[in-house]
């Protein structure tokens, strides 16, 4: 009997990040803009080394990847052991994007009504008339500060237009907190130190206070 050789395996290219902080990378375009030439230059599935770290990343983008993700990736993929540590700075225990299977189709049957698309389609005028309110801030002559503005614009519009409640002054503690939450436990980019500064247990005591007003 013949046996067919085994195909030699290689692992997906490793891409160079750039040796710069990611601040920088941010000013330069973000993360975003690096990982989608990646993608252009090495192909679908592809590796990089996080800054600062000697942890490895795999990255698998395009069509494929999201014919994989829809199909076979509850199959395949877990997200509970990566969204660990994001869990616990929440202070949850399950959050619909830790969960897989069935405990996942369930939490977002339960909350897809709260988040439906045809909330915001009943309510298009009011969502344009808390964007024209916000704009009437700035001068048409002068420089309009894009991040903070759509941070505070979107934070607005999901309070008022799908909760029902405005994050008012919460919303630059609120930003903090779940960007920092993202940035330490997800991205790696700043220490986990940072979930123990005053900034960020006043940011989360704030964010808490709005939740339970």
């Amino acid at each position: 009997m013949t046996t067919m050789p085994m195909p030699t395996l290689t692992r997906p290219p490793l891409a160079r990040m750039p040796r710069i902080s990611y601040q920088q990378v941010n000013r330069l375009g973000g993360i975003l803009a690096f990982l989608l030439g990646c993608y252009r230059q090495e192909g679908p599935i592809f590796r990089f080394r996080m800054p600062g770290s000697s942890e490895v990343v795999t990255v698998m983008a395009g069509l494929e990847a999201n014919l994989f993700m829809n199909r076979q990736g509850g199959h395949h993929l877990s997200a509970s052991a990566f969204r660990l540590e994001q869990n616990r700075a929440y202070g949850a225990s399950k959050t619909l994007v830790s969960l897989d299977g069935v405990e996942h189709q369930e939490l977002r049957r339960r909350q897809q009504f709260g988040y439906s698309r045809q909330i915001l389609e009943r309510q298009v005028g009011r969502a344009i008339a808390l964007t024209v309110e916000a704009a009437q801030q700035f001068r048409s002559d002068e420089p309009l500060p894009a991040h903070d503005f759509l941070t505070k614009l979107v934070a607005e519009q999901i309070g008022s237009l799908f909760l029902d409640y405005s994050p008012g002054e919460h919303t630059d503690d609120l930003a903090y907190f779940l960007r920092t939450v993202v940035q330490t436990t997800l991205m790696r980019t700043e220490p986990m130190s940072q979930l123990e500064s005053e900034r960020f247990l006043a940011a989360r005591q704030r964010s808490w206070d709005l939740a339970e007003a």
